[in-house]
């Protein structure tokens, strides 16, 4: 531990909502790091034993009631704050050392980054020219205090949060970062739920994510850079119609649910039940090849020539934009 991050101060704060099974997996660790000035567990209105759980642990406790929202936990934690530096962990993760804590830090300590993301194992953030428009959605993760202090709090609510610090951070701060850390894991909400409320919170989660990335890139982004977004938008809806199409192709020559196997593959090794993957494996197993062909060429043509369009008036916007 380097005597910088001793220096600045870190204070790091966890929101939690019903996680006395799974919060102290995260708290053993953060609270071993000597970085830290101080933990912060910013209690959700839960209904369970979250307090008695992270009163075993040297932390600072908060609740929050009734139930509000992550953003607004969090929110609650980096109010109660001094510190410049703030590190972000989810209450349900395990994986987490000392040395990814210590990663993570490093590039905002340095000033070479407003935010660092920790993100799990997903090969779509491998994607780097999509991520205009898909929210790097990692709980872990560092950032200054001015960058929150600046983020409008429209976005300190729900989960729109990381997407509007994720686009604050770019064009109004130093810029993040980030890396995959296959080693961090979460628990899935359908896990934790059940699976009829846990797909009920996913997709209250993606609304929120994509109600949030709207307003950034249509509302709060700069004016010269509305109009790109929009042509952009459309050259990245077309390349995700190709790519499904294409997948959907390839179903027709290994078959369709071997294709949900194969796509799925890490989430099934890592949980045999996993639930979506299981409702898309049986659902697939009851579509036919046809289909699968039909549906395939349709969305591969039209979204080829869609792209083509779309791509040609993104290049001619930038060109005019650029004589302006």
């Amino acid at each position: 531990m380097d005597q910088q991050t001793g220096t600045r101060r870190v204070t790091a704060v966890v929101a939690a909502y019903n996680e006395a099974d799974r919060i102290h997996n995260v708290l053993e660790v953060l609270c071993s790091f000597p970085g830290f000035s101080q933990v912060v567990v910013v209690d959700d209105g839960s209904s369970d034993d979250t307090r008695l759980a992270a009163a075993s642990f040297p932390v600072v406790y908060l609740r929050v009631d009734p139930n509000q929202g992550k953003g607004h936990a969090l929110d609650v934690g980096v109010q109660a704050s001094d510190s410049p530096v703030i590190f972000f962990a989810d209450a349900d993760i395990v994986g987490l050392t000392l040395d990814a804590i210590e990663q993570i830090l490093s590039p905002v300590l340095d000033g070479n980054a407003e935010m660092f993301i920790a993100m799990r194992n997903r090969k779509i953030y491998y994607l780097r020219f999509l991520m205009g428009f898909i929210p790097l959605l990692g709980g872990e993760r560092a950032l200054t205090k001015r960058l929150w202090v600046e983020l409008p709090d429209k976005y300190k609510t729900g989960f729109k949060i990381e997407a509007g610090l994720n686009f604050y951070a770019v064009h109004f701060g130093k810029g993040l970062r980030f890396r995959i850390f296959k080693e961090i894991k979460q628990t899935i909400k359908e896990r934790k739920y059940g699976f009829k409320e846990g797909v009920g919170r996913r997709l209250r989660m993606l609304i929120e994510v994509t109600q949030a990335v709207w307003e950034v890139q249509f509302e709060d982004a700069p004016p010269s850079l509305r109009s790109r977004r929009h042509s952009a938008l459309n050259v990245v809806g077309s390349v995700v119609g190709v790519l499904v199409g294409s997948l959907l192709l390839v179903g027709v020559s290994v078959g369709p649910a071997e294709l949900v196997q194969r796509l799925f593959a890490e989430e099934l090794l890592e949980d045999p039940g996993a639930p979506v993957a299981q409702f898309l494996l049986a659902l697939s197993r009851g579509v036919s090849v046809s289909i699968f062909a039909f549906l395939g060429g349709f969305l591969l043509i039209t979204n080829v020539i869609f792209f083509a369009v779309s791509l040609l008036r993104l290049t001619r916007s930038g060109v005019t934009r650029s004589e302006e």
